[in-house]
């Protein structure tokens, strides 16, 4: 579950990447943790892909099978 919006820094095909099903709450609290933790904008641009790592651990650090789907736990 980790955004589009890095495919650059994370390479590979989106559509090959793991994805869930959520409702529009899951959603919602799932991508504000995102922005928080990586703004829109020139974060995105420069983050690195050991930054998205570690702000995924940080934000699913509670859902340990996110994480093991990511191949991060």
């Amino acid at each position: 579950m980790i955004e589009q919006r890095f495919v650059y820094q994370m390479g590979g095909n989106v559509n090959d990447w793991p994805t869930l099903v959520l409702t529009r709450s899951e959603h919602t609290v799932s991508a504000n943790a995102w922005l928080e933790a990586i703004p829109r904008g020139s974060g995105t641009l420069d983050v690195t892909k050991g930054q998205i790592k570690d702000a995924a651990r940080s934000i699913y650090a509670d859902h340990a099978e996110i994480l093991n789907g990511l191949g991060l736990g």
